[in-house]
């Protein structure tokens, strides 16, 4: 009885990050240092890995969670990102890093 209570966790959890992992934008490398603001205000530094029309990819020392809305705005005032892109985003993926984690946002304009 639990083992099946596992594997039925287990496939969820297969199943949120298969559905989260289809990407049919092409993602851009790139690497630009940020600030990400969480849901309470509070702004951590973070760094983008890609970005593509659907999202972006960061690593950063912030602690976020699944399906937590982020805003991202780039440090170097002479950049200027895709306003819509950046204001909404919502966390889809989280892997552990050596210093922080990376961080998979879905765009939502």
């Amino acid at each position: 009885m639990i083992d099946s209570k596992i594997r039925s966790v287990q496939s969820a959890i297969e199943y949120e990050v298969s559905e989260s992992e289809i990407r049919s934008d092409i993602r851009k490398v790139t690497s630009q240092e940020i600030k990400i603001t969480d849901k309470f205000g509070k702004t951590f530094d973070g760094e983008t890995l890609d970005i593509s029309e659907a999202g972006i990819g960061f690593k950063s020392n912030g602690l976020f969670q699944f399906h937590d809305f982020v805003q991202v705005e780039p440090i170097d005032s002479t950049s200027k990102p895709n306003d819509s892109l950046f204001n909404r985003l919502k966390v889809v993926r989280i892997e552990q890093a050596e210093e922080g984690f990376y961080y998979g946002c879905k765009s939502f304009s």
